[in-house]
């Protein structure tokens, strides 16, 4: 099995992630820039990473959180630099292997970057493909 770029692994994680304790493991690597990100050396969630790669952790993780961003592919690009279409493809694949209920998708409403409509869009497309657990909220920036 190839090693993977792993920086660490943060346990009881209350009421940070979701309902209940979670754990974040965070790898090195990540291709996104998101502009508010907590560790940009970090990827919080496998949604970014090859689709073998997704499955290789579907084996052995649980429950997935994935922070989907955005469905609009102009607003994810402003807001991460990437590419939403891999990461839209390895969700869809992420419900239908793993099961809806294992699979919590978070909406976030990011300031200066998307609406309360565009995240009403975003939740509508994640209910199409199948997504139960929909976590929308609202991205916190400290100003300096």
């Amino acid at each position: 099995m190839e090693a993977v770029p792993f920086i660490g692994i943060d346990r009881h994680r209350l009421g940070v992630d979701g309902v209940g304790v979670t754990t974040l493991a965070a790898f090195h690597g990540c291709p996104l820039r998101c502009k508010y990100c907590l560790n940009r050396r970090c990827l919080e969630s496998p949604e970014e990473l090859p689709r073998e790669s997704v499955e290789r952790a579907a084996e052995v993780v649980g429950d997935f959180i994935v922070d989907i961003k955005e469905s609009n592919a102009e607003i994810y690009k402003a807001y991460t630099g990437g590419d939403a279409a891999l990461v839209w493809a390895n969700l869809e694949w992420l419900i239908q292997k793993k099961g809806p209920e294992h699979v919590t998708v978070r909406v976030p409403l990011i300031p200066d970057f998307n609406t309360e409509a565009d995240c009403d869009l975003t939740a509508a497309r994640l209910k199409a493909m199948g997504a139960t657990r929909i976590d929308r909220f609202t991205y916190r920036v400290q100003q300096s």
